[in-house]
């Protein structure tokens, strides 16, 4: 008959008491690797979304201060959170003296006139209209409609180039005050920007008809029907503020913007030298 088999202490199976010990040692060590490496990646997180709040801030500011930058002279308005202004895609000297070459064509204050020279070579994309010494005062206003901006339907040609380009008008008209610096300014649409906390959305509009009164509300006209685009999201505030200037300085506007996500935020303050000379 052979002998039984001794089983030897170091040949024995785990018990329960000891599984449990390990498991609930496991446990604890992943609970701590957890814990410490939650607060890096919650820490780049908070990072990742400031960043993008503070990519969202800036191209606002840059938006919008290209295009206070290119507004004309005096034309630019604010009501609570919008924004307006017109914008100008050059500027021109007229001719207002005679010179002694034959052929020179001034600009004529003391009536109605359909061409005169400015110098160097003008460009006159189509539907852009002419503006000379627009104040925003009444009878000086180009959002009224006044004279010192060429109607609607006035077509506008240049010709020549180099040194001085002649500008036709395909309608007489009689500007009623001359620029001190004998500026004429060029000008294409207005553009408004209009900020909704509700919605937490900022959008610009352009290429719409001016008004008298500065359009407000996206849901009537002008601004209903006009051509818009979102500018910023996650807007949860917006200040716009305008320092008209002088003779010895410019105008001055300040842009605060906040956007929000979650528990991040990011303010952003813009101060934008505006250009008077008229």
């Amino acid at each position: 008959m052979p002998a039984p088999v001794r089983t030897s202490a170091r040949s024995r199976g785990f018990t329960l008491v000891e599984m449990v010990l390990v498991i609930s040692l496991l446990g604890l060590i992943a609970a701590l690797v957890m814990v410490l490496a939650s607060r890096p990646l919650a820490g780049y997180a908070e990072l990742q979304r400031r960043a993008e709040l503070t990519h969202i801030a800036q191209s606002v500011m840059h938006t919008m201060a290209r295009d206070i930058r290119s507004a004309l002279p005096n034309s630019l308005r604010i009501s609570g959170n919008a924004l307006e202004l017109i914008r100008a895609s050059g500027a021109y000297r007229y001719r207002a003296q005679h010179s002694d070459q034959a052929g020179s064509d001034i600009l004529d204050f003391t009536q109605a006139d359909s061409s005169f020279q400015v110098l160097g070579a003008a460009s006159l994309p189509a539907g852009s209209r002419l503006v000379i010494l627009h104040t925003g005062q009444s009878g000086a206003d180009a959002y009224a409609g006044d004279s010192v901006i060429t109607p609607a339907t006035t077509a506008l040609t240049v010709a020549g180039g180099g040194a001085e380009s002649l500008v036709t008008l395909s309608a007489p008209q009689q500007f009623p005050f001359a620029s001190p610096r004998q500026r004429v300014y060029v000008i294409d649409t207005p553009v408004s920007y209009l900020c909704d906390t509700a919605t937490g959305q900022l959008t610009r509009y352009q290429a719409y008809a001016l008004l008298a009164a500065q359009p407000t509300s996206a849901a009537v006209a002008p601004l209903a029907t006009a051509a818009r685009a979102l500018t910023a999201s996650k807007v949860t505030a917006c200040s716009f503020s305008y320092s008209p200037g002088t003779p010895a300085r410019s105008a001055l506007v300040t842009l605060a913007i906040t956007v929000s996500d979650g528990t991040e935020r990011v303010r952003l303050l813009e101060q934008v030298h505006v250009n008077n000379g008229i």
